[in-house]
């Protein structure tokens, strides 16, 4: 957690392999799956199918996975036959739902989000804090950037406060 500038989105881009680590080290031990921009890796021109396989290719799912999960992608973003329409006329709305369907679909080891719910709604937002809960029972390790407290109290046994890229304060919780 911080406020706006505190080095939170950078620490997760350091950890998930994004940003090149300038001093110090991280060990990262198991599959990792990075929830950050809703954007990233996504064709605009393609259909919603067409960028299911985008997102997860570029995560290093096999295509025949990706295959079998295809249909719960579907229908746990509630896109319908919208999934067919290239995704430049889709909402912000509907890009979170994309690309969170996408990311939620497996369960890896460590899950790293950057908070980028806003656009999502009340019912999704439902939704997908149920899957977060299966996902993070079935992974070892969550890592979550967010202002959002409640999210924070209801998924995270530590909370680690940073200001200026420092920590301020590391509070295990139980």
């Amino acid at each position: 957690m911080g406020s706006n500038g505190a080095g939170k989105s950078t620490l997760l881009r350091v950890i998930s392999n994004i940003y090149e680590l300038t001093s110090g080290k991280i060990n990262v031990e198991g599959e990792m799956e990075v929830l950050l921009e809703n954007e990233i890796g996504l064709e605009m021109d393609a259909n919603g199918i067409e960028n299911i396989y985008l997102i997860l290719l570029l995560s290093g799912v096999e295509k025949k996975k990706i295959d079998e999960k295809i249909k719960w992608i579907i229908d746990f973003s509630g896109l319908g036959k919208n999934i067919y329409r290239p995704i430049r006329t889709y909402s912000s709305g509907m890009i979170t739902r994309l690309t969170t369907a996408s990311k939620l679909s497996s369960s890896p080891d460590i899950l790293i989000l950057d908070e980028f719910f806003g656009t999502a709604d009340k019912d999704f937002s439902k939704k997908v804090n149920t899957r977060f809960n299966e996902v993070i029972r079935n992974s070892g390790v969550f890592i979550c950037a967010s202002h959002n407290h409640q999210l924070i109290n209801a998924l995270c046994n530590r909370v680690i406060n940073l200001k200026n890229g420092e920590i301020i304060s590391d509070t295990k919780r139980i």
